[in-house]
């Protein structure tokens, strides 16, 4: 590295500088791997020849004035130059025929959770949006059943007097359907033909707006009016 042929003062001081420089700069190298990796044993490079190292590099400049320490420093930083570039060799075999088998092991486990995690996260995001189908289905079915419970207490056995299909009740078919209304069940037994009026009324109402629909407040309003007329 540093040999007696440079005679030049502020050669041999410009290649000195060089020198230590890389040398600094190897050595904390190698201590800050060994610091980021406390559970690994490095076979080369160990931490007494690192601070043999940096010890040397101190007296340089004063070793390139005298012969014998020049010669016995150049040693001292050839041997290291030597285990680095073994140390590198290390790692290097030590990453391609084991840390990155462990890592594509490793990241093909993590593929096959990654599918399984999404798998099931599409699952719970199908049976929510089933329940919010269902959740609105209902709201809907509740909104749309006006006259339902009223309708449940006039109609008889087999009554028609609800359309196909739906809970929607209007004039037209209430004015199609009160020849088959049949009394309330609690007047089913009463020997008047209170069914009779029950179906006038009925007839009556609907006759005077033919376009009006029927919602359950009006039915119910009919309905007490005529329990009234009984009592």
């Amino acid at each position: 590295m540093i040999g007696p042929c440079y005679r030049n003062a502020e050669s041999r001081f410009h290649l000195a500088t060089e020198a230590r420089n890389c040398l600094q700069e190897a050595a904390l190298s190698v201590q800050m791997a060994q610091a980021l990796l406390p559970g690994v044993q490095f076979p080369y490079c160990s931490a007494r020849e690192i601070t043999t190292v940096l010890q040397a590099v101190v007296y340089m400049f004063t070793d390139i004035h005298i012969p014998d320490r020049l010669s016995h420093a150049n040693r001292c930083y050839m041997t290291f130059w030597e285990r680095t570039k073994a140390l590198q060799k290390w790692i290097n075999q030590t990453i391609e025929t084991s840390l990155s088998k462990d890592l594509a092991d490793v990241n093909q486990k993590m593929g096959e959770v990654n599918i399984k995690l999404r798998r099931i996260r599409v699952g719970l995001v199908r049976n929510q949006m089933d329940e919010e189908d269902v959740e609105a289905y209902e709201a809907a079915a509740r909104k749309q059943s006006h006259a339902s419970l009223f309708i449940d207490s006039v109609e008889g056995e087999g009554s028609s007097i609800l359309p196909p299909g739906g809970h929607h009740l209007d004039h037209d078919h209430l004015f199609r359907s009160s020849q088959n209304i049949v009394a309330p069940r609690a007047l089913r037994n009463n020997k008047d033909k209170s069914g009779d009026k029950l179906q006038m009324q009925l007839k009556k109402r609907l006759g005077s707006n033919r376009s009006q629909v029927w919602s359950r407040q009006n039915l119910d309003e009919m309905h007490l009016s005529y329990m009234r007329s009984q009592q």
